[in-house]
């Protein structure tokens, strides 16, 4: 990846995690880390267009950016998640973007379901 690719991927990464952490005051919380676990164990991964489709809805501030940049948003979260203490490294990402609590819950499930359903156990 190029350096303005890794820049615009950290900005969404620490976005996505400021919002997880943020999701426990939501109204409207994501589905807990074991529900999700059995469902991608029965299903698999989340499918692209299903992908595109949960983002856009639970996730207005990014309802306008292109599959391509949602597809890099959730690559560039899965490396995060990977490094040691990816979770608190996505925190600051997202809270620097300024999505909601709700938004960056929803959003850490949807690009974990999809890109890296190995990592579901980094979920809060």
């Amino acid at each position: 990846m190029n350096q303005a690719t890794i820049r615009a991927v950290r900005r969404v990464l620490a976005f996505a995690a400021a919002a997880l952490a943020l999701a426990a005051c939501s109204p409207d919380p994501p589905p807990q880390n074991a529900h999700l676990r059995d469902q991608l164990a029965v299903a698999g991964p989340l499918s692209a267009e299903d992908y595109y489709r949960l983002v856009r809805e639970h996730v207005p501030s990014l309802a306008n950016r292109p599959d391509a940049d949602l597809d890099t948003i959730g690559k560039a979260a899965c490396e995060v998640l990977a490094m040691r203490d990816g979770w608190l490294r996505m925190i600051k990402v997202v809270a620097d973007e300024g999505l909601s609590g709700g938004e960056a819950g929803h959003l850490a499930v949807y690009v974990v379901a999809r890109h890296c359903p190995d990592r579901v156990d980094s979920l809060p």
